[in-house]
């Protein structure tokens, strides 16, 4: 994972934001079960300007790691680029509550 992930990065850095979404999502197709992968694509995808795919991909994170915190933070601050702030709120709340569980 972390030499897709630096890939990834790397064309992102570079500007190559088709590349990089496409090289995310192979290797998403690739690990379905893997919820860091859509986590990494998502955020190819908000990079290179595909908010509302980057919010439907991290959905997918979400599903397979609910108890993830940095997923439902990525998907209110999405949320938020897009102006639904109702959802902004509740993946904000979710997470306070997440947060607060687990500490």
């Amino acid at each position: 994972m972390n030499q897709i992930r630096k890939r990834v990065l790397a064309l992102l850095k570079k500007g190559a934001l088709t590349e990089a979404v496409i090289v995310a999502a192979e290797f998403t197709r690739r690990n379905p079960k893997m919820a860091e992968s859509y986590g990494l694509l998502s955020q190819a995808e908000e990079i290179a300007g595909y908010t509302k795919a980057a919010i439907k991909t991290v959905s997918h994170a979400i599903a397979l790691a609910p108890n993830e915190p940095g997923y439902f933070l990525q998907r209110s601050r999405l949320h938020l680029k897009i102006n639904a702030a109702a959802d902004a709120l509740e993946d904000a709340t979710h997470l306070i509550e997440l947060e607060a569980s687990q500490g």
